[in-house]
């Protein structure tokens, strides 16, 4: 294994890893201000509460998506149009399934 490849794979491990993060940090966000809106009704108190909450809701599964796109063996995580192309995909099927 030469230097370049070793790089290679601290780097991807680096980049899931703080992904992972991400995403967990995301979820865990999600349930705890969700657990509060029904707590307080803030869905029947405030009329656009469910807007936000489908915004982040969608920004996890486009993380979703992106980590899923990025352990693809052969992925190119320097390919940015395959990488948004595969997010934006997943990310409306998800939505419009």
């Amino acid at each position: 294994m030469n230097n370049t490849s070793k790089w290679s794979d601290n780097f991807q491990h680096d980049f899931e890893a703080k992904v992972k993060i991400r995403m967990m940090m995301v979820v865990l966000a999600l349930c705890v201000v969700n657990f509060l809106t029904i707590k307080f009704f803030w869905y029947d108190i405030v009329w656009w509460f469910d807007m936000p909450m489908h915004f982040f809701g969608g920004f996890f599964i486009g993380l979703l998506g992106f980590y899923i796109n990025s352990r693809k063996e052969g992925s190119e995580l320097y390919d940015e149009k395959k990488m948004l192309k595969f997010v934006l995909f997943f990310t409306l099927a998800i939505g419009f399934g």
